[in-house]
């Protein structure tokens, strides 16, 4: 049954109501697949409410940038504060594209917690310009 739901409001509430783990991945990845929609919206919503950062963190980390752009974006449309601690390492890795980490310092922008964080990091210039700029 859970099967057929998948990709739909029943299934993210499903896997809600029911804290079905094995889901869980699916659940991320109809999040990265509608990051501008609301089912991808109550999908990245639900995993915050199950502490599944580690779950988040790890697509924010995948080397493929597309999965983790895709990430940064649901995460954004949430404006939760546990975003913080998910984005800021994003935004400080240099490693990573400019254009996601300029995404995740938008998406941090957003809640009080990010923007005090960016703040924070403006305030000792250890934010480079071209994320100033971005927020």
């Amino acid at each position: 049954l859970l099967s057929r739901l998948e990709g739909t409001p029943d299934f993210v509430r499903l896997v809600d109501r029911f804290n079905i783990e094995a889901r869980y991945p699916a659940l991320l990845g109809l999040a990265q697949r509608h990051p501008d929609e609301q089912i991808g919206l109550e999908a990245i919503r639900t995993l915050l409410a199950k502490k599944q950062e580690a779950l988040i963190r790890t697509a924010l980390e995948a080397g493929d940038p597309d999965v983790a752009t895709a990430t940064v974006q649901a995460l954004a449309k949430t404006a939760d504060p546990r975003n913080t601690e998910l984005l800021l390492p994003v935004i400080l890795d240099a490693s990573r594209p400019m254009e996601l980490r300029r995404s995740a310092a938008r998406a941090l922008a957003v809640t009080r917690p990010g923007g005090q964080a960016l703040l924070k990091l403006v305030e000792a210039q250890q934010l480079e310009p071209d994320l100033v700029t971005a927020v």
